[in-house]
């Protein structure tokens, strides 16, 4: 199984006031032109308070790949955690005969795959951010230039 949060672009509050001035103006300018659709615009929906949201995703799949289960939410680290066990168990994962993570290492990742998923053969850290955490120590020891390229 692999998990992994991700920042996702909201439409803000001034953003959809913005966009919606704009359509009001467009819909004016059709209107005297005589073209265009003259009925009123839908009802407002409110936009983000912020400008970006996490979103935690969760996927199982065999070694093949033949087979794949995404799960999302926009809910916190603990949320997830339990929609992870849930669906661990509907796919029945406790009796898969090897069991792993990759992952890229952030804390609430292992803590919530620990509590949740204690079943779990192994836990392992992709390669692209064992390789990021790697140069950083490097450039920490023998800062930065030619010394801390190998």
């Amino acid at each position: 199984m692999g998990a992994d949060g991700v920042k996702v672009r909201t439409v803000t509050q001034t953003e959809k006031e913005k966009r919606r001035q704009q359509h009001v103006v467009r819909r004016q300018q059709r209107g005297r032109a005589g073209v265009g659709n003259l009925r009123p615009l839908p009802p407002v929906r409110t936009g983000s308070a912020e400008g970006f949201k996490e979103l935690k995703l969760g996927l199982f799949y065999d070694q093949e790949k033949s087979r794949r289960h995404l799960l999302a939410t926009g809910g916190n680290h603990e949320e997830f955690g339990r929609r992870l066990r849930q669906q661990a168990e509907a796919l029945g994962l406790e009796q898969a005969q090897e069991t792993l993570s990759l992952t890229d290492g952030g804390p609430w990742i292992r803590k919530q795959i620990l509590e949740h998923l204690p079943y779990l053969g192994a836990m392992v850290l992709d390669f692209y951010h064992l390789s990021e955490h790697i140069w950083e120590t490097a450039r920490c020891c023998l800062r930065e230039g030619e010394a801390a390229g190998w």
